[in-house]
């Protein structure tokens, strides 16, 4: 019977306990030898700054004193810190209650050091209210001036004993309509009023000072902010900014005239424009609404920031709304730091179909706890936890996770060539999957799961894709470790691709020949980091390479619209999941290339052996896309979105493939004439498989 009592007794001390651990008491010997306190209400936030000298006159030392909010402000703090003066280190403030005090807010200031007896310490402490300036009146006409009322308190709202103490208000206008005259002194000079000094005051003192003025800078309060942060693995972070404001100054009476506002040079107290700050590495800034990109906003460079103006499509007024998108990018390495390693592991066994495999995200703060890994290795992994990302099934490590490598050479010992731990468990089931597996895997040709290989005319948006190309001209940006090839195969994608800016003078020689074969339809590729090391050394213009995994990045500017067909980079990202590399094409990769786009071009024979065929070359010109009014747009969706397109020009679905003539010339086949030749069935049945492909009919 006593033991449900015995347990509520002990919880009721336990809550007494936890009450009054934020508890303090106000030390009598602790007396504010010297106030100096300035208050800025010349914009739309009271700033508080108010330099204290505090004495300890007791007999032993005091490691931190109490500072309080006087209740008029209390709802309206936003920001307190304090530091020593003419110390940049910040002194550490905390939220604290104090016995008998119920209805006031104190906040403990820690001192670096115990104040012994009889010292002193001057300390400065900032505080800033928002929403603390009340307009008076709360509706004005557009060519009225704001006004503005402050309710405060003339002294100090301390717990201690003040010797003496001044309070200077700084006021955004020289234009007063009233302020506390009393108690005296109390003096006035152009955008200042200043009360004191005064001398012996007790805690707690109150006074009422209230200054009502015009001041017609911008209220602006921020409604709803929401922010995006895309962490990119190749080094950008993408911010975006979803802003909605509201002027919370007078609201406008009566109505706007845009006439009035445009004769008038004084906007009085509406807004035209205000600025923002962003990181000092911020780029690709762009500024935009639910209309589209707003080009009324100016961005300036500055050493530790990047400052700016945005301007709204129409002046704010009191009451008035606006709502944008700000985004940015930084890069990644200002702020990611290695906290953890991540490992992308692809694994497959006998139960996988083709190109089926089951990707694997394994994370240490070590890398040596990871393992290290070549493809055909065989692997156990313990707890690998399995969860579901983009429907499809993925692992990741977790708690309790370990690892065992084995060799996949049928003739190696069973044992593990390395283990996360050295104590673990081998079965015998164990080693009969071990069995298993090396037998599968000596009867694959390749374990590696390829992309498909495929031509710039059949790329699509965030495709990954193997690619055969020839170099015409390379490119190296030191700034950005990245090496750029301009290549091309002889085809054309319908999507516009990014094109980097070359300096002529950093271009190797190249064939003037092969720059006019390929005049057209070159494009560029980004390699970077690893890729870009390689390449820099091994590639060069005229050679023949093959791009394993390249991807078809969708590319944003600041003036990128989501409705707009999106723009393509190509780029070969670091690392080498799922074989990702750079390799140079050798006669039987060039073979399967020519074999692939012969849906395009056809080899005819030799003059003799064609005198009874009529060759038709087709035509060299550049096609230009049409709209025909009289049939039916097609759509094509990319993103949730969809675009009406219409059909395509014939000229253009016949354009020849220069790449598999100049690839079939350079080499022995004599016999070999390349000119595209096609029926007039072949050409409706190329059309219609083309228009397929490129629209999605």
């Amino acid at each position: 019977m006593n033991r449900p009592f015995l347990y509520l007794t002990l919880l009721g001390f336990a809550l007494i306990v936890r009450c009054n651990v934020n508890k303090d008491t106000i030390n009598p010997s602790v007396v504010i030898s010297k106030v100096e306190r300035k208050i800025d209400i010349s914009s739309h936030l009271v700033k508080s700054a108010s330099s204290l000298t505090v004495e300890n006159t007791g007999k032993s030392g005091i490691k931190s004193f109490l500072y309080a909010i006087e209740p008029s402000l209390q709802k309206y703090l936003s920001f307190i810190g304090a530091s020593i003066k003419d110390d940049d280190n910040k002194l550490t403030v905390s939220k604290t209650a104090v016995d008998g005090h119920g209805d006031k807010e104190f906040w403990r200031i820690n001192l670096p050091s115990s104040l012994a007896a009889g010292k002193s310490v001057q300390v400065d402490v900032d505080s800033v209210y928002a929403h603390a300036l009340a307009p008076f009146p709360t509706k004005i006409k557009q060519s009225e001036k704001q006004l503005v009322v402050f309710t405060g308190n003339v002294f100090l709202y301390s717990p201690y004993k003040i010797t003496s103490q001044t309070t200077t208000v700084n006021l955004a206008s020289s234009s007063i309509e009233s302020y506390s005259k009393s108690p005296k002194p109390v003096s006035q000079s152009e955008k200042t009023v200043t009360y004191g000094p005064y001398e012996a005051r007790e805690p707690f003192t109150e006074a009422e000072l209230r200054v009502h003025a015009e001041n017609n800078n911008p209220f602006l309060t921020v409604t709803h902010l929401e922010r995006v942060i895309e962490l990119s693995h190749w080094g950008n972070i993408a911010v975006e900014e979803n802003i909605q404001m509201r002027h919370s100054g007078a609201d406008l009476s009566g109505p706007f005239s845009r006439y009035d506002y445009q004769r008038t040079q004084d906007a009085g107290a509406s807004i035209k424009s205000f600025k923002t700050v962003l990181p000092a590495s911020a780029k690709d800034v762009y500024y935009r609404d639910e209309i589209g990109n707003i080009s009324t906003s100016h961005l300036k460079e500055l050493d530790d920031m990047v400052e700016v103006e945005l301007r709204p499509r129409f002046p704010l007024f009191g009451g008035w709304k606006t709502q944008y998108l700000l985004g940015y990018n930084v890069p990644s390495y200002q702020y990611l730091y290695n906290q953890d390693y991540c490992m992308v592991v692809s694994l497959m066994d006998q139960t996988c179909g083709e190109d089926e495999k089951l990707k694997c995200l394994l994370f240490n703060n070590e890398p040596a706890k990871l393992p290290e890994l070549n493809i055909g290795d065989i692997v156990r992994f313990h707890r690998l936890k399995i969860s579901m990302f983009n429907n499809e099934e993925q692992g990741q490590s977790g708690p309790g996770f370990s690892w065992l490598v084995f060799s996949s050479n049928k003739d190696a010992s069973i044992d593990p060539t390395s283990s996360l731990s050295p104590n673990y468990t081998f079965t015998d089931s164990d080693k009969q999957k071990i069995e298993d597996l090396r037998t599968w895997i000596a009867d694959q040709d390749e374990l590696v799961v390829k992309c498909k290989t495929a031509k710039l005319e059949n790329i699509i948006p965030q495709m990954y894709f193997d690619f055969v190309c020839q170099v015409v001209s390379t490119c190296y940006f030191e700034n950005d470790h990245c090496l750029v090839l301009r290549v091309w195969d002889g085809t054309v994608t319908i999507y516009q691709l990014r094109k980097f800016e070359f300096d002529e003078e950093l271009l190797p020689s190249c064939d003037q020949e092969l720059l006019k074969k390929a005049d057209g339809f070159m494009v560029d590729i980004a390699l970077y980091d690893d890729h870009c090391d390689k390449a820099k050394e091994h590639i060069k213009p005229g050679d023949f390479i093959k791009l394993i995994n390249l991807h078809a990045a969708v590319y944003k500017t600041a003036n990128t619209v989501s409705t707009d067909i999106p723009t393509i980079e190509l780029i070969l990202h670091r690392g080498n999941s799922f074989g990702r590399g750079c390799v140079s094409a050798d006669d039987k990769i060039l073979e399967e290339h020519l074999q692939s786009i012969s849906n395009l071009t056809r080899t005819i024979t030799s003059e003799k052996s064609n005198k009874n065929k009529k060759t038709v070359r087709i035509s060299d010109e550049h096609p230009e896309r049409v709209i025909d009014n009289s049939q039916k747009p097609s759509t094509s969706k990319y993103n949730n979105q969809t675009f009406s397109v219409g059909p395509v020009k014939t000229s253009e679905l016949k354009r020849p493939n220069p790449f598999a003539e100049f690839m079939n010339n350079s080499g022995n086949n004599d016999n070999i004439d390349a000119v595209t030749s096609t029926s007039v069935d072949e050409q409706k049945s190329y059309k219609e498989s083309l228009t397929k492909i490129m629209w999605g009919k």
